[in-house]
């Protein structure tokens, strides 16, 4: 596994994740959402270990409990183009993965207050989600955060941080998630008591899917239908 030289290396060890990707198990951090405890000096490592794919982070707590499931990935785009494909949360049903409907019920601002329809599959259980998130467009950090204020899933929450490479038309694209899936009902509680590491399982998936997905969407917009945009600034 290559080396990742960061600013804070005490932060972090090494592990390997699903699906064959390397990934990197954040000890103890910052809980904030658009905070994935690296800084632009971080970039160049962080740029040489993604080339060899999709990466996973998992963060947890102070207490030992995981607190964010992050994938990363290159995107061969610049940061105004990422930016207006992940900002534009109206076409998300046309890519994002497990969305069945997404609907912008008002927007003011910098902020959108959208309710969601998906699918989270656990197992041979797929179980019916919807949650309304009020979502904060932060367009000088390139971070686009959210957290539930009412639906299915108390305490969800989740970002896309998205970090310029030194690269011309290269950026660095993470999309950062969790919440308590035993909220979901009987069914996934029962599924989880017996099988309690799936709950990683199912948001590295995710995860690592929501990634992949942007980038086939900002890669080959042509396989898509053209769709709004906001300015990056």
């Amino acid at each position: 596994m290559p080396a990742l030289v960061l600013s804070d290396p005490r932060r972090y060890t090494a592990v390997m994740g699903p699906f064959g990707v390397a990934a990197w198990l954040l000890l103890a951090g910052a809980g904030q959402a658009g905070d994935l405890g690296v800084d632009a000096a971080d970039t160049p490592s962080l740029l040489r270990l993604m080339e060899r794919g999709p990466i996973l982070l998992l963060q947890k707590d102070a207490s030992g409990q995981a607190e964010w499931v992050t994938g990363g990935i290159i995107i061969h785009a610049p940061i105004q183009a990422v930016w207006d494909v992940i900002s534009n949360l109206d076409g998300y049903e046309t890519f994002m993965p497990h969305t069945e409907d997404v609907r912008v019920l008002t927007r003011e601002g910098d902020e959108e207050l959208v309710h969601y329809k998906m699918r989270i599959k656990f197992s041979i259980l797929s179980v019916g989600v919807q949650m309304t998130h009020r979502v904060v467009f932060d367009r000088e950090r390139g971070v686009l955060s959210w957290n539930q204020v009412r639906g299915d899933m108390p305490g969800a929450r989740g970002a896309w941080v998205l970090i310029p490479a030194q690269e011309a038309g290269l950026t660095l694209a993470f999309y950062r998630v969790y919440g308590d899936l035993r909220s979901l009902g009987f069914g996934p509680r029962m599924i989880l008591r017996a099988q309690p590491e799936l709950e990683l399982g199912v948001y590295s998936a995710l995860a690592i899917e929501s990634v992949e997905a942007a980038r086939d969407r900002i890669e080959h917009p042509e396989k898509y239908a053209p769709e709004g945009a906001r300015a990056f600034q």
